[in-house]
């Protein structure tokens, strides 16, 4: 189960622009980044996660793959990787 803190973490990230397609609207929710691999129970860590629209979540990305939707955008994999780690360390410093 999730903390307060993880849950808010997300909200926070479900704030930012869609990183598949830059939309800002009500849809959009925290992505964890399923090629990070998994922890034990299965489920990604919360460092990885971006922010995507329902669209590019669940239309795009569930629906052809995690790589093969970042591919279609151009998107560097282990960049994105540390890109998610980077917003999920400034928001547990700050």
């Amino acid at each position: 189960m999730a903390t307060k803190q993880q849950k808010a973490f997300r909200r926070w990230i479900a704030e930012m622009p869609c990183e598949g397609c830059g939309i800002e609207d009500d849809t959009r929710v925290a992505h964890h980044l399923t090629f990070c691999g998994t922890m034990m129970g299965g489920k990604v860590d919360d460092m990885y996660q971006v922010c995507l629209c329902y669209i590019c979540h669940i239309e795009k990305l569930h629906r052809h793959g995690e790589k093969t939707f970042w591919a279609t955008l151009g998107r560097d994999l282990d960049e994105l990787k540390a890109y998610a780690a980077s917003l999920y360390n400034w928001y547990y410093r700050s």
